[in-house]
């Protein structure tokens, strides 16, 4: 799994814990969770900033107690690889974007790799000539053959 993989399954992660605790605040207090009329500015409005400041707010803890109990939200940072650290507050955000979006962007990263992949094997096979290049226009070294970083020819 690559770093940008690693990374966008720890926000996912850190999102779905934030929205479970979410589920259990609509449980202990259900004016946030019943809906009520559409057009109020409750429903409109305030509910909904209420229900995101504490998704922010939970991302954030359960990014600090990654890193253990006594960190910073402020200015202690989060390590998501060994040379990714992320502020806590930067990973609440990320996070609270919500588990669906970092689900389909976990999808996007696998189908480019997957790409890549399939570009290599048709290169290495002999199907796409010694300049095979993947889905994202980067050169593969195809064996026998000399290729440089350069852009394939168009």
């Amino acid at each position: 799994m690559g770093n940008i993989e690693l990374i966008i399954a720890f926000l996912l992660t850190i999102s779905l814990a934030s929205e479970r605790m979410v589920t259990i605040l609509k449980t202990v207090v259900p004016a946030l969770a019943e809906q009520g009329d559409p057009n109020s500015a409750w429903n409109q409005r305030v509910r909904p900033l209420i229900i995101q400041a504490f998704t922010f707010a939970f991302c954030c803890a359960t990014a600090a107690m990654v890193e253990g109990p006594a960190t910073n939200w402020f200015t202690g940072s989060v390590t998501l690889t060994d040379d990714v650290k992320l502020p806590v507050l930067v990973v609440g955000l990320l996070a609270s974007g919500g588990s669906a979006f970092w689900n389909n962007f976990l999808g996007y990263t696998k189908a480019v790799k997957d790409l890549k992949k399939e570009a290599v094997n048709a290169a290495v096979q002999g199907k796409a000539g010694p300049e095979a290049t993947t889905a994202v226009g980067k050169q593969v070294h195809v064996p026998g053959h000399i290729i440089t970083d350069a852009p394939a020819p168009v």
